[in-house]
């Protein structure tokens, strides 16, 4: 089994004609794709898809928008896995598969203060006319179960993989707000590494509730991975 994902956020940029252009941003690093990438990028951003299901939806949107390309949707896949924007995960199930791919992850939360709601939602109401019933969401707070809550709140304190995560979970760490506590509550021994702190806690408890939380969080737009 395989699972696919990308990795940054997109923002418009302004060329020297002034014309706007989407660039993808991955710790700081800017990226300017050609129409296919982007359309392989932006079908995996905030989803996670087996090789199957990526390849269909990329030929079904080359249709759509009328720019088949020479090129397979591997040549793709394999040019924005060289460039960082896209990765996988590899295992003999869909978990391990699930937990390949985003144990290497790190975790950014989407926030929005009150006036950039705001601002969106008169932009909705007033300039796009969509109703006040659904644009008034936008002041909803999430509602977010146990383990999505503890994810969102140590997410919030630093930069933290997904097996960084797992490990504060799972031996009950809740302040990592600081690099040296952070060293000093998940790093204090001579075996783990930041690489493979993922793979020494696969098979604890907090694992799996972990990693589904973590999905659900990204699939509903909560967070961004980054490498």
């Amino acid at each position: 089994m395989t699972f696919y994902t990308a990795i940054g956020k997109y923002e418009f940029r302004k060329d020297k004609s002034g014309h706007k252009l989407p660039v993808i941003i991955v710790d700081e690093t800017e990226y300017t794709l050609d129409i296919w990438e982007m359309i392989l990028w932006s079908s995996l951003i905030w989803n996670i898809h087996t090789h199957d299901e990526i390849t269909k939806i990329f030929y079904q949107k080359e249709r759509e928008v009328h720019v088949l390309g020479e090129l397979s949707c591997e040549t793709y896949i394999d040019r924005l896995e060289n460039k960082g924007l896209v990765v996988s995960g590899h295992g003999l199930t869909a978990v391990d598969a699930l937990h390949d791919l985003l144990s290497k992850l790190y975790v950014i939360p989407i926030t929005a203060n009150f006036f950039t709601r705001g601002a969106a939602f008169l932009h909705l109401t007033l300039i796009k006319q969509i109703p006040y019933k659904v644009t008034k969401h936008i002041f909803d707070k999430p509602r977010f179960d146990a383990f999505e809550s503890k994810i969102m709140k140590l997410a919030g304190q630093n930069r933290l993989s997904v097996g960084e995560l797992i490990k504060c979970v799972e031996c009950g760490i809740v302040d990592v707000s600081t690099n040296d506590k952070l060293m000093d509550s998940l790093y204090d021994d001579e075996i783990t590494t930041y690489k493979n702190i993922g793979t020494l806690f696969r098979t604890c408890d907090s694992c799996n509730p972990v990693l589904e939380a973590v999905a659900n969080l990204y699939l509903n737009k909560h967070i961004l991975f980054e490498q």
